[in-house]
């Protein structure tokens, strides 16, 4: 009754419950702990991710990098925000999510963090960030 009607190829976030070897993943919308959005059904802040026009893309990288996106202080998300309004959502899969205010903000964006996956150093981003903005 409450879930979400989706179909292929639409972007989740969204929790793994498990994997069976050789089956397919049961994935659920609700937190299993911690702050929980409604308090009804449980449902956390998961769900569709919204945005189907050209404002909204995909960008595909490393796993490795998706994790260290997450971080608080990741260089390309920081030196995009000085010059990009934008909003992201990470998975550990690699696939990063995003959001901006146009098409061309969302190429910049998808771009600069697809091209950060493979720099190493915070100066070098920043760098990379900017020549892709100017």
């Amino acid at each position: 009754r409450n879930r979400p009607r989706l179909e292929i190829g639409d972007a989740v976030y969204c929790r793994v419950k498990s994997v069976p070897p050789g089956g397919e993943a049961d994935l659920t919308c609700c937190a299993a702990r911690g702050p929980r959005r409604e308090w009804m059904t449980g449902a956390a802040t998961f769900g569709k991710l919204w945005g189907d026009g050209p404002e909204a893309a995909l960008a595909a990288v490393p796993a490795s990098f998706a994790s260290q996106l997450l971080e608080r202080n990741a260089p390309v998300l920081h030196a995009l925000a000085k010059h990009v309004k934008y909003e992201v959502a990470i998975g550990l899969n690699g696939c990063v999510w995003l959001r901006a205010a146009s098409t061309l903000d969302a190429v910049i964006v998808a771009n600069s963090i697809e091209n950060a996956a493979h720099l190493d150093e915070a100066e070098a981003v920043a760098a990379m960030v900017g020549q892709i903005v100017d």
